[in-house]
Order: C-alpha cells, then structure tokens, then sequence
C-alpha cells in the first residue's frame, strides 16, 4: 500500500520534470527562430545558395568537411598520426579559402555555429555539466 501511495508524487515529480524539459525545448525553438532572424543567418542561407547553384564547389566543400571530420576522428583515436594527414586537410582548406563564395559560405557557417556552441556551452555551464569542451 506504501508503494501505491508514493507513485502519485512520483507520477507527479516525473510530469513536472517532463513539463520543465517541454519548456526548455520550446526555448530552444524559440533561440532557433531569433537565429534564422538575424542578419549572420540571412548571409548564411544567401552564401548557401550561391554555393547550391555551383555542383563542383559543393563537392569540394563536402570533400573538406568529411576529410575534416575523418582527420579528427583518427585524431581523437590516435594521437600520433601523420603529418600528411594534417597537411592534407589544410592543404584543402587553403584551396577553398582561394574561392571568395567558399570563403564567404563557411565564414558565415563559422559564425552560426559559434553562436550555437555558445548557446550550449551556456547551458551546460551554468547546469555545472562537463560538456567536454
């Protein structure tokens, strides 16, 4: 009977939990709505539709960002890795920084994604939550 008696605060304890997480995801949407309103985004979404228009600029810049993501993933796995991995991925990026629409896109794309992690580091902060950044 004790058991039965202790679930409606915890069926309640869970719903308040739940409501309270309902409501930090409804702030999120609304940071996500502020972010597709602000100027760095418009340039973002402009800088991404020259790109789209360009078949074999895009390739390239997905050709950087998988090598980018795999030279880090061999990096977090192993700490001693060639330097021609490094230097292949530079090499890359030193490539599309010569094409002023590659440059203005992933500029643009840095900032957003800066004020993002900003956001999240804010968060996890401020929850004392080892992020890992």
């Amino acid at each position: 009977m004790a058991q039965d008696q202790a679930q409606p605060d915890d069926f309640a304890h869970y719903n308040g939990s739940v409501s309270i997480l309902n409501e930090c995801i409804e702030l999120a949407k609304e940071i996500a709505e502020k972010l597709r309103g602000s100027d760095c985004y418009k340039r973002y979404t402009e800088a991404g539709r020259v790109i789209a228009e360009s078949p074999g600029l895009r390739d390239k810049i997905r050709h950087f960002k998988r090598a980018q993501l795999e030279y880090h993933a061999k990096l977090f796995e192993n700490h001693d890795l060639p330097f021609e991995e490094e230097e292949k991925v530079s090499r890359l990026y030193a490539e599309l920084r010569l094409n002023a629409d590659a440059r203005g896109f992933m500029e643009c794309e840095k900032e957003l994604l800066d004020v993002i992690l900003q956001v999240q580091e804010i968060v996890a902060d401020s929850c004392d939550i080892d992020a890992g950044f």
